[in-house]
């Protein structure tokens, strides 16, 4: 079973999130197993966060093991402050 890294570098927001969806989505389409490295994101808004939890429910849905690595203290405190439980990202 393949496997991809995805990393995440920079911000993940409303002004970038459409191509950042497209690159997560194929990759969850083609391999066997996707992990999202976020170690070097900047910041994040809503949008960025939404992306996170949708593209986590999508490979689960097509039965892909998902993994999201090296959530940054901006990522936890934001969901914290929007009312989304940061352990979704751990």
């Amino acid at each position: 079973m393949e496997s991809s890294v995805i990393t995440i570098a920079g911000d993940l927001t409303i002004y970038n999130s459409s191509e950042v969806k497209a690159g997560i989505m194929e990759e969850i389409g083609e391999m066997g197993s996707v992990t999202i490295d976020l170690q070097q994101l900047g910041d994040i808004d809503v949008t960025g966060i939404q992306l996170l939890l949708a593209a986590r429910k999508s490979a689960e849905q097509t039965g892909r093991p998902f993994q999201l690595l090296n959530p940054t203290p901006v990522l936890l405190e934001k969901a914290a402050k929007i009312g989304i439980d940061p352990a979704l990202f751990q």
